[in-house]
């Protein structure tokens, strides 16, 4: 469940600054919040047994699924809110 929120955290974050500074779209900004989770968490697990700790594939796949998960739920968040904001009240 760590692995699972820190990367969604971390994708949420990511997702943000790359929103701020480029002009794509929604959809498009969430790709690369995505690879580079898969491969931060690849790194992270690959130096595990430098701490003593054991890598782990499930460990991996729960830093890649909480990123996807995060963004899911941010772009649905997001289209949400644009379309509350173009409906005149």
């Amino acid at each position: 469940m760590v692995h699972f929120t820190e990367y969604g955290i971390f994708g949420f974050l990511l997702f943000k600054v790359i929103q701020k500074s480029s002009k794509i779209s929604l959809w498009w900004s969430a790709i690369p919040v995505i690879i580079s989770a898969a491969m931060l968490g690849a790194i992270d697990e690959s130096y595990q047994h430098l701490t003593k700790r054991t890598p782990s594939v499930y460990d991996w796949l729960a830093d890649v699924l909480g990123a996807v998960v995060f963004m899911i739920l941010v772009l649905i968040f997001e289209k949400h809110h644009k379309r509350r904001k173009r409906k005149p009240n």
